[in-house]
């Protein structure tokens, strides 16, 4: 039996620390246990999909299992940002005006269509939170391809079916496409009366790495015989952070990650290091280079900021060739505690490297957070 369908017949038991016990995704069986519920085993499934689904991307470097190419992306991180700035700048505000739009929907039905409203998987804040789990698993390239075919193919076989044992949420209203310019002047006309600014200014396009698994014409990912050999350690840690702790807790973490990076941040950095150099990069981003000298051509060697507009955390990537040989590090960090134990660990793995005489300088930062 395989460790979804385990966890979907046998039940669970919590200790003493488990303080969130969600009935979304945990049904009591009113015996001093529970039972996975459909939500649950979707949200792992989607979850542990992305999960190794990356760690393919970062371990591959040959590609032998994935395609990387430049491609033009809409700027959704900018997206993303400016909407979460807005909402923390007019959280009230906002809610007020989807008030009124709800109610106007509500009072012009014939202006309106239906469409369905999909699973109940909770809202923003609840979906990023759980997102926001962050193993510290560290798989070998061939465990990653494994455990991400064998994922593919439950999903394929089997998650349409726990998608529709899913409680639904209510159908969604939607304007008719003739009524929308008349839609559009009304929400123009409350965010004004509620003083909220009109966004006039639309993000454009970036250029980034594309990176594509395809299995149906890729050699390699066939060899790979897929299975779910490590799984179970995967789930047992998402089961764990999700039972103790919340979104409420998670979210005051994700305020402070928005304000984690900024330019006081390159000051200190700048200010406590000799021969390691931080720059602004781009999407709010930090770059940290090799060369203080305009001179010299500078190698980045530590990126922290986000990949994707999707990404709940910030990224703290430690990519380095030594000798020909390429040094990874990749870790999600929340809050600057989690920073400071990311350089801390950085300091250990590049001690017997070429790289280690910046080892002084990265302490001198990790003194600073």
């Amino acid at each position: 039996m395989s460790v979804i369908d385990e966890l979907k017949t046998n039940p669970i038991v919590f200790g003493t620390e488990a303080t969130n016990i969600d009935e979304r995704y945990f049904s009591n069986n009113e015996d001093g246990t529970y039972s996975a519920t459909p939500a649950l085993l979707h949200n792992i499934i989607r979850d542990a999909l992305n999960f190794y689904k990356e760690q393919v991307f970062q371990l591959d470097t040959e590609c032998n299992y994935h395609t990387e190419k430049l491609a033009k992306f809409k700027d959704t991180w900018t997206e993303k940002l400016n909407r979460d700035q807005r909402e923390l700048k007019y959280g009230e505000q906002l809610k007020e005006l989807e008030k009124r739009k709800r109610e106007w929907r509500e009072a012009n039905l014939d202006k309106c269509d239906t469409r369905s409203g999909g699973p109940a998987l909770g809202d923003i804040d609840e979906k990023r939170f759980f997102a926001g789990y962050s193993p510290e698993i560290r798989p070998s390239l061939k465990q990653a391809v494994s455990l991400y075919k064998y994922l593919k193919e439950y999903d394929n076989e089997h998650g349409a079916e726990i998608k529709e044992a899913i409680p639904t949420m209510p159908d969604i209203l939607f304007v008719k496409s003739e009524f929308a310019d008349e839609y559009k002047a009304l929400q123009d006309k409350w965010a004004e009366e509620l003083g909220i600014p009109i966004e006039t200014e639309k993000v454009g396009e970036i250029e980034r790495t594309k990176y594509t698994i395809n299995q149906l014409r890729n050699a390699n990912m066939k060899a790979v015989i897929s299975s779910d050999d490590g799984l179970d350690e995967y789930i047992e840690g998402l089961i764990k952070y999700i039972t103790t702790s919340n979104k409420v807790e998670y979210k005051a973490k994700r305020e402070e990650c928005m304000t984690l990076i900024d330019r006081d941040f390159i000051l200190d950095f700048n200010d406590s290091t000799k021969d390691l150099k931080a720059i602004e990069g781009i999407n709010d981003s930090i770059e940290i280079y090799t060369e203080r000298t305009d001179d010299a051509t500078p190698v980045k060697f530590i990126y922290i900021g986000k990949e994707d507009a999707y990404d709940v955390d910030y990224k703290y990537i430690l990519n380095a060739v030594i000798d020909g040989e390429t040094l990874n590090y990749k870790k999600n960090i929340t809050t600057k505690a989690d920073l400071k134990k990311a350089v801390e660990t950085s300091i250990l793995l590049i001690e017997s490297t070429a790289f280690n005489k910046y080892m002084k300088d990265l302490r001198a930062f990790a003194d600073t957070l």
